[in-house]
């Protein structure tokens, strides 16, 4: 029962760790994302699926993004 609440524990950390890369990433590729002016909650939501959604599709249909190139060698670059 230790084991697995220990096990728990470190995936929730990584999950965690993914999460605010993540959204690290999407803030620097998306201006309106670093200061946002207050939504409701729902739009909130929306802006967030929505800069994910072209985050992913860029990185699938792009093998030679600047930015992600810039991300996956420098995680703590910041773009222009």
């Amino acid at each position: 029962m230790e084991k697995t609440k220990e096990v728990e524990k470190k995936y929730s950390i990584v999950i965690h760790n993914v999460i605010e890369y993540t959204f690290r990433v999407c803030k620097k590729r998306w201006k309106l994302l670093q200061n946002t002016p207050t939504y409701p909650y729902k739009i909130q939501v929306q802006v967030i699926v929505v800069s994910m959604t072209l985050h992913n599709y860029i990185r699938i249909k792009t093998q030679d993004d600047n930015t992600f190139a810039e991300f996956d060698h420098h995680p703590y670059f910041i773009p222009d």
